[in-house]
């Protein structure tokens, strides 16, 4: 039997281009605006946060993807998951367990879909590209970016 569900998007649309004819202070911004649609950066990284249920909703694990322009196209480059520093070994098996069987879409032989550790994403994935300044890309970005910091408090 199957079953109809609702699915709610969200969307944000760009003006590749902008009507020309405006004066003033709305077309200097439409010019910013479409120089940096010019401007692409070279890498992307894409990645979401898995977390707890409970009030504090702490970090599991999550996915990310890195990405490089290649013309007017990202083009994947690597793929992977890692998880928190302090998960239980029983849900990190259950991961482990996934990553040995993930299918990539990375074209590289043997196939890799690496397994970090937060602490290691942050130094090897996610620092090394944001200081190439690539381009961050999230669902929930502040909540994602909150998940992967070293310490917080509760608010």
């Amino acid at each position: 039997m199957s079953e109809t569900q609702d699915i709610f998007l969200r969307a944000h649309t760009v003006v590749v281009s902008p009507k020309s004819g405006r004066k003033g202070k709305g077309k200097r911004r439409r010019r910013n605006f479409r120089r940096f649609l010019t401007e692409w950066p070279e890498y992307a990284v894409v990645f979401d946060c898995e977390t707890r249920i409970d009030t504090g909703q702490d970090l599991t694990f999550g996915f990310y993807r890195v990405l490089r322009l290649d013309g007017d196209t990202y083009q994947l480059e690597e793929e992977g998951a890692f998880f928190d520093d302090d998960l239980p070994g029983r849900e990190r098996a259950v991961l482990e367990r996934y990553v040995d069987t993930a299918d990539t879409e990375v074209k590289s032989f043997p196939p890799r879909f690496p397994l970090h550790p937060r602490s290691r994403f942050i130094k090897q994935v996610f620092y090394r590209y944001a200081r190439k300044g690539a381009l961050i890309v999230g669902f929930n970005l502040p909540f994602d970016l909150t998940r992967l910091a070293r310490s917080t408090t509760p608010s």
